[in-house]
């Protein structure tokens, strides 16, 4: 009888540990922020890496279906770290990049769920840049531009499957 007790007794408590364990795993599913650009874009600007530029209006189809791709890089943020930049790094970064830039109608703050700190980030911008090839694949940066000496910061990566998409959609455009 003590015997039988002390297995219930072991599976409760290894019952209890692995509820308490999967809460860990699974909030951040329950607390992920959704990223919305709707109604937020004056202008997509894409630039290949053999140099030609087009530009995307969010009115069109392909415009539509490229915010869609943005929207999920930046609501499928797996890490951060700080990096501020001025306009002429951002211009070395961007030579013979891959690359997107959305300019907002307006300065907006983002938040959106940084899976590595398990936790919710805010950025403000009026413009966000997608590095798709070069040395920043896979990064985008915010920036409120005209406001200050560093208006770039924050570099973050997106779950492959997010940032595949993006990748995808512009190699669509071309």
């Amino acid at each position: 009888m003590q015997r039988k007790m002390f297995l219930l007794g072991i599976i409760a408590v290894v019952s209890v540990g692995l509820v308490v364990s999967s809460l860990f795993f699974l909030f951040p599913l329950f607390s992920r922020q959704h990223v919305s650009l709707k109604d937020k874009v004056e202008t997509i600007f894409v630039s290949f890496e053999n140099g030609e530029n087009m530009t995307v209006y969010s009115s069109t189809s392909e415009g539509a279906k490229l915010l869609s791709a943005c929207e999920d890089f930046m609501s499928n943020i797996y890490g951060q770290w700080m990096w501020a930049v001025t306009d002429k790094g951002v211009a070395r970064a961007k030579n013979s990049s891959l690359y997107v830039v959305v300019e907002l109608k307006d300065t907006y703050n983002f938040t959106f769920f940084v899976w590595a700190y398990n936790g919710a980030r805010t950025t403000t911008a009026n413009t966000i840049l997608f590095f798709l090839s070069g040395s920043h694949k896979n990064t985008v940066l915010y920036a409120r531009v005209g406001t200050e000496e560093f208006p770039w910061s924050g570099s973050f990566g997106a779950e492959s499957r997010a940032f595949q998409n993006l990748v995808n959609v512009v190699s669509e455009l071309s």
